[in-house]
């Protein structure tokens, strides 16, 4: 149907080319819309999907109906994109980690007394082994809270009502400055799609502050909007402590010579293989422990079966 609008097409010649039996209760509901004077507006408000219309109804306040459509599924096409660039990287060594944890706290819990038990029918000496024990406990108990306070810590950036002061707390500190890379990247796509379908970066940050679904997003466009509207220069705008530095040197640059979506296009790129390297040395550091931690323990169980048939075989 964009495709058809694009070239000049009208909504009523649109819905008669494309009508099919798949889709004619909604055209035809469309096309009956229409012919009682109902907005087109209004019409496809109503029709979206939850994720489009949380979109079309910030983006027709600013664009066009066309110019909307095409802001709305670039995104989306976008962001499908970035999602399963993340979670391909992300998934297998988390849930790795996530059953080497488990597991780990489980033998240390359910079949490490056992095994001790059955050593101590066997009168061997279970000072080095109660050690060994008592370091495992302790070892597994610093890795769970640490686990844990990641796991906290992701929830709360995932919980719209804490998201946003966690995002400005959490700015100060270089050490997390991959949640910086993470939201201006997400900043960045929206912003360039706004510029792909002619805004200004005075529109374009109108129109990303009303974005209320992506509150990082909301609250790095109102940042930027507020301090024009205090008088401040576009590249000092973006030269807050909220902002990737990058980024925000890249703007200062590319600005002023109307170089705006090629830059975002370039900063995106550069992004992707920050933030892919960055997934890689984090999914080798837990394939690493993983591996280090199962081999352990292996040689440590075969090494505890092995002592009950020495023993048998010196008698």
């Amino acid at each position: 149907m964009l495709s058809l609008l694009e070239h000049g097409f009208s909504i009523q010649d649109t819905l008669k080319i494309l009508i099919n039996r798949n889709n004619k209760n909604i055209f035809n509901y469309i096309d009956d819309c229409l012919k009682n004077g109902v907005d087109i507006h209004v019409i496809f408000l109503d029709i979206l999907p939850i994720n489009y219309k949380n979109y079309f109804n910030v983006f027709i306040k600013f664009l066009p109906l066309i110019e909307c459509l095409k802001l709305i599924f670039s995104i989306e096409n976008e962001k499908s994109i970035l999602k399963k660039l993340y979670f391909k990287n992300i998934i297998y060594p988390f849930s790795m980690f996530i059953f080497t944890i488990l597991g780990i706290y489980f033998f240390n819990i359910f079949c490490f007394p056992v095994l001790l038990a059955m050593l101590n029918e066997f009168k061997v000496k279970m000072i080095f082994l109660t050690v060994v024990y008592n370091i495992f406990n302790i070892f597994i108990n610093i890795v769970f809270c640490i686990s844990l306070f990641i796991l906290v810590l992701v929830f709360l950036f995932l919980f719209d009502k804490t998201k946003v002061k966690m995002y400005k707390y959490f700015s100060k500190f270089k050490f997390f400055r991959i949640f910086k890379i993470f939201a201006c990247n997400e900043f960045a796509l929206f912003f360039k799609e706004c510029c792909l379908v002619g805004c200004s970066t005075k529109t374009s940050m109108s129109i990303l502050k009303e974005i209320k679904c992506f509150k990082i997003v909301a609250f790095l466009a109102e940042t930027v909007d507020e301090s024009l509207k205090k008088g401040m220069s576009i590249n000092n705008a973006f030269s807050t402590k909220y902002f990737d530095y990058n980024l925000s040197r890249l703007l200062n640059v590319f600005i002023n010579i109307n170089g705006t979506e090629k830059m975002l296009e370039g900063y995106l790129k550069i992004n992707e293989l920050k933030i892919n390297s960055i997934l890689k040395r984090i999914s080798n550091f837990i394939k690493l422990f993983s591996y280090i931690t199962i081999s352990t323990i292996l040689i440590f169980v075969y090494q505890i079966l092995l002592l009950p048939l020495n023993i048998i075989s010196k008698l």
